[in-house]
């Protein structure tokens, strides 16, 4: 083959691959505001409802309790995102799902018959993976955002995995804040900041 059409041929591939490469460096959605915004949020569930259907598992045995996990599935009766001036709301804006992995560390339970109620322990932690699925209500957002949360003594975060649509380029960092409690009811509270968060107002 002649030189010449093996040269233009693999300039051709190289614009082709630098093209390519550019066109996926551009974020899809140029309406995400590009700045570090306030970030808040808080949900309010039953602990009644949530202690009914939570999943205990005690090692080693439930006569020698070393170790509890605690698994549930999170069901929110009221949940708002604010991000600036916005405020999302669970039910018109988003739907949620999530999933709570509660651990403690040499356990006092409250009543040691049931053992489901823990009073005290060495050390405990709370891991949560969930969804904010902006997808469900059309007229605003339009993604899904997925979140991870830790939360142990003195080591609160949480922060934002991935994102789909109009979410795929948000990224979060946050803290827990103190819980306001009215039994059977605990609203959770969290703030931080956001970036890339889309410039689309919440439904009416």
């Amino acid at each position: 083959m002649d030189k010449k059409i093996i040269a233009l041929i693999a300039a051709s591939v190289i614009i082709l691959m630098y093209t390519t490469a550019l066109a996926q460096a551009i974020p899809l959605n140029e309406t995400n505001n590009d700045k570090f915004q306030p970030f808040y949020d808080q949900g309010t569930y039953n602990i009644v409802a949530y202690s009914a259907i939570a999943v205990r598992t005690y090692v080693p045995s439930f006569d020698q309790v070393n170790k509890l996990v605690v698994d549930v599935d999170e069901s929110f009766l009221n949940y708002a995102i604010t991000v600036g001036d916005n405020t999302y709301m669970l039910g018109k804006d988003f739907t949620y799902t999530g999933h709570v992995t509660q651990t403690y560390f040499d356990p006092v339970f409250s009543n040691p018959t049931t053992k489901i109620g823990v009073a005290s322990s060495r050390f405990s932690s709370i891991m949560v993976d969930y969804t904010f699925d902006f997808s469900a209500y059309a007229g605003s957002i339009d993604g899904t955002l997925n979140m991870h949360a830790v939360f142990a003594q003195g080591n609160d975060k949480l922060h934002s995995l991935s994102g789909t649509g109009d979410l795929q380029n948000v990224q979060i960092t946050g803290v827990n804040l103190p819980a306001t409690i009215a039994l059977p009811l605990i609203t959770v509270k969290h703030e931080g900041t956001v970036m890339g968060w889309p410039d689309i107002e919440p439904l009416p």
